[in-house]
């Protein structure tokens, strides 16, 4: 995430200029978020509507996530949010009649972004962790879209453990990881295969760290799913069996596919444009491919960020 010291004098200005009926600590939290995610903005990507509206959701996620703000700011939607931010902003204050067309567009922009996740086993492999969506009251593996300049695990590690408390980057425990990747309705998907050790089971431990995004986390048998499954489960379970994955032996020495050496090209993105990491990752021919799963890896830990 990109971040900067802003001095106080522009902070002090931002209040100032802010017109919105609404209380005063509010107006200081609001011009923190600005602070954090809106002003550190290069000024020559300041006219990147989707780098812009990424950062925007950023801010709109801590603040439904982490801020102590009344229930009329937690139940806000993110259009409305980006109303109450832009005239905070200069270089955005002029822009306020473009909010809805920027936010259209930015939805579709999340829907081919790549997301990174895992899926999360017992020690014998019986049963899987899942979790339900808040809204569509689906249950899927824990997973969300990779940010701005963030390696695939690194994203992985950061959603499971903001929707499960779980932190799969204990290394120690594991002396190999495998991953799944497959296109689900044009978006590339990377999962990667966790076999926990001693989990504890209680609904204490196993609860998400969002607000608004995750209902429930729960232990399933894998031969006993919920009826509310999200497609995608079945088809990463259908393929992790397909290559012979649960077996006694455990997914490090049955896994096939390509041999990692040090690491995917794709961990080794670090751009800065999201739309350049995206078509490093994704290949050349993907509307061609009738298929959607394309590849399985195994890989032992090379650093202590991940594959």
């Amino acid at each position: 995430m990109l971040q900067y010291n802003i001095p106080q004098v522009i902070v002090d200005f931002l209040i100032s200029d802010f017109n919105y009926s609404i209380k005063k600590n509010d107006k200081i939290d609001l011009c923190t978020f600005c602070r954090t995610y809106i002003l550190v903005i290069p000024s020559h990507r300041r006219n990147d509507h989707i780098l812009i509206m990424t950062q925007m959701e950023l801010a709109w996620w801590d603040m439904k996530d982490n801020n102590g703000l009344g229930p009329y700011f937690q139940a806000m939607k993110i259009e409305e949010f980006c109303h109450h931010i832009f005239p905070m902003v200069p270089f955005l204050k002029h822009r306020r009649y473009r909010i809805s067309q920027w936010t259209s567009s930015f939805k579709n922009f999340k829907r081919t972004v790549p997301t990174c996740g895992a899926m999360i086993f017992n020690e014998n492999f019986s049963e899987i962790l899942l979790v339900e969506d808040l809204y569509w009251k689906t249950w899927n593996f824990p997973r969300g879209k990779i940010n701005d300049e963030e390696l695939p695990f690194s994203c992985a590690t950061r959603e499971v453990f903001e929707e499960t408390n779980l932190r799969i980057s204990n290394h120690t425990r594991y002396s190999q990881i495998s991953f799944l990747e497959m296109y689900y309705q044009q978006q590339l998907v990377r999962l990667y295969i966790i076999q926990e050790k001693g989990v504890s089971r209680q609904a204490d431990t196993l609860q998400p760290n969002t607000t608004g995004e995750i209902r429930r986390v729960k232990w399933f048998a894998v031969d006993c799913l919920p009826k509310d499954l999200h497609p995608m489960v079945e088809l990463f379970l259908d393929q992790f069996e397909l290559n012979n994955s649960i077996s006694s032996n455990g997914p490090d020495c049955r896994f096939s596919g390509d041999s990692i050496s040090q690491c995917e090209a794709l961990d080794c993105i670090c751009k800065t444009d999201l739309q350049l990491q995206r078509e490093s990752w994704c290949p050349r021919n993907k509307n061609a491919m009738p298929v959607p799963i394309l590849s399985v890896h195994t890989t032992k830990w090379k650093d202590q960020d991940g594959p």
